[in-house]
């Protein structure tokens, strides 16, 4: 079997219990596992029904915090002398490394244009530097995983992966979506904003906003609003499986997982499912330790992933005040399907293999992912400079 077909090393199986270590002795009268497992859910507190709309109600809080506040950052730009799409593809690349996600980045490159503070190519630019920096959560959890004694190549192999797969297919989506929107190909469709939303968001939370904005200054509250929405999506988080309940669920299906098609699907699904692509490529991590998925069947998962991810950032636009907001996310969204499509249909091998190659490459050598890191942060620095 080729090496690219191989599947990733599985973590090594654990001893049979003796007789005094059965699962049936292990467990208690109320169904928990001795040793300190969590069942399937995590906590009461997390339970969906409640925390879902909780962490819905405060994203939709901060996204109204970070537009009322959104003027203190134009001496923060000034600043940094952030000016043009360049820059803005860098910042928003070394803040979603920053905040290890890119939604809350989008989010906020909206909530800027909607105040008026970055133009529609500028948030744009942002919105893609967040995609280019989002899956770098990906390597801190493989990288963490090997302190922790597994193998370098398990899941730094999946970090590689999804950073490579990520800024390979973004930085064409950028290019591309800005002469889209340059030339206007999607001005003529709007979602708008949702009135009965914004009109909830008034009633309900100005009396909030309104002493707060008293009392501390525009850019305080500008980093309060940007706290909320990183526990609103920590919240969402929380609500959902366990990344072990779902992939001992994948494991019956083992072999449907190695179909292209079937992981594009299954990244797309649950990084829907989530609102978070950070979420979504962190189970790859492991599915991959626990020999689940090949590595030719990363990439299109990190495909799915990538298109799927902005839905949070639609939904942001969605309720802001100004429908143009949405031109942009649709932009990327469908530059990113579009790319996601070509390599899937036209270049899938070829591509695939230059990817694992380059995944080897960084993830067998210490030096070389030192080498590998060293470059993924200095071309957001780079960008932000020029």
């Amino acid at each position: 079997m080729s090496d690219e077909n191989a599947a990733l090393s599985p973590a090594p199986t654990p001893a049979a219990p003796g007789p005094s270590g059965s699962l049936k002795a292990s467990r208690s009268s109320g169904g928990r596992v001795r040793g300190g497992r969590r069942p399937a859910w995590r906590g009461a507190p997390a339970r969906p029904l409640v925390a879902a709309p909780l962490a819905i109600l405060a994203f939709i809080f901060a996204l109204r915090i970070l537009v009322l506040s959104a003027g203190a950052l134009v001496d923060v730009f000034e600043a940094v002398g952030a000016g043009g799409a360049w820059n803005f593809v860098g910042l928003g690349w070394l803040s979603s490394y920053l905040v290890l996600s890119g939604s809350p980045i989008a989010a906020t490159a909206l909530t800027l244009q909607d105040a008026g503070v970055l133009s529609e190519v500028e948030a744009f630019a942002q919105i893609v530097g967040s995609r280019l920096g989002a899956s770098f959560i990906v390597l801190v959890v493989g990288f963490v995983s090997y302190l922790r004694g597994r193998r370098l190549a398990d899941g730094v192999y999946v970090g590689v992966v999804s950073l490579v797969v990520t800024i390979t297919t973004y930085v064409p989506v950028g290019i591309v979506g800005w002469l889209a929107l340059d030339q206007g190909w999607f001005d003529g469709v709007e979602i708008g904003a949702i009135a009965p939303v914004l009109s909830f968001m008034e009633a309900v939370y100005d009396p909030i906003l309104d002493p707060l904005r008293d009392a501390l200054p525009d850019i305080v509250l500008f980093l309060v609003g940007i706290f909320l929405m990183l526990a609103a999506l920590r919240l969402f988080d929380r609500a959902l499986p366990t990344a072990e309940s779902t992939s001992g669920r994948l494991a019956s299906n083992r072999e449907r997982l190695n179909g292209r098609w079937a992981m594009f699907g299954l990244g797309a699904g649950i990084t829907l499912i989530t609102l978070s692509v950070a979420v979504s490529l962190t189970l790859l991590v492991p599915l991959a330790r626990q020999g689940l998925i090949r590595r030719e069947a990363i990439v299109p998962y990190v495909l799915g992933a990538n298109i799927t991810t902005l839905a949070d950032t639609l939904f942001a636009s969605s309720v802001l005040e100004s429908g143009a907001t949405a031109t942009v996310v649709l932009t990327v969204a469908f530059m990113a399907t579009a790319a996601a499509l070509f390599v899937l249909t036209v270049t899938h091998r070829p591509y695939v293999n230059a990817v694992n190659r380059t995944a080897r490459w960084a993830s067998q050598d210490r030096r070389h992912l030192a080498t590998f890191i060293g470059a993924i942060f200095a071309a957001p620095v780079v960008l932000l400079v020029v």
